[in-house]
């Protein structure tokens, strides 16, 4: 998901208008459309070469007015999982949720990490947790590559009884 041309500005943004362009380019991706009110009240459609252009507090601005919650919950579960870091929620949400860091591998060497809820109950709400607001940047300090092997299964034809 993440690549070299995300944004030519990457080191300028804050880690929250990280997640907010992350967010809206999924969106665009879905088929969402985005625009804006500029300064001369004219409505502004938003593309992927304007959204790689935008400064952070337009970013800001243009997620703030639109709707995005689909691609929202597909960013959050595209990210990878994170050990080593302790979780930074609110007391709140920590007590009545489980709670993973997961985090998005930037290309210059940080990553782009958040809280993630699962669980809640019957009546829990673990979508509701502001992690595009409460996402923060984490070091990358190494990395292990495994093989992974998959086995691939067919069925067994059944051989013909014998007849007596």
């Amino acid at each position: 998901m993440l690549d070299t041309n995300i944004h030519e500005n990457l080191s300028t943004l804050t880690a929250s208008q990280l997640a907010k362009l992350l967010v809206m380019r999924k969106g665009l991706e879905f088929g969402y459309t985005y625009s804006f009110t500029d300064d001369d009240g004219q409505d502004i459609d938003i593309d992927l070469a304007f959204l790689a252009a935008a400064p952070g507090d337009l970013l800001e601005t243009m997620f703030d007015e639109n709707e995005h919650d689909d691609a929202i919950n597909e960013v959050r579960y595209e990210a990878d999982a994170v050990s080593g870091i302790p979780e930074w929620c609110h007391y709140s949400w920590g007590r009545n949720y489980e709670v993973d860091v997961k985090a998005f591998i930037l290309p210059d060497g940080r990553a782009l990490a958040f809280c993630e809820m699962s669980g809640g109950g019957k009546h829990g709400e673990p979508d509701a947790y502001p992690w595009v607001e409460e996402a923060k940047f984490i070091r990358v300090s190494g990395k292990t590559e495994r093989v992974i092997i998959e086995y691939q299964f067919e069925e067994i034809p059944e051989a013909p009884e014998a007849q007596p």
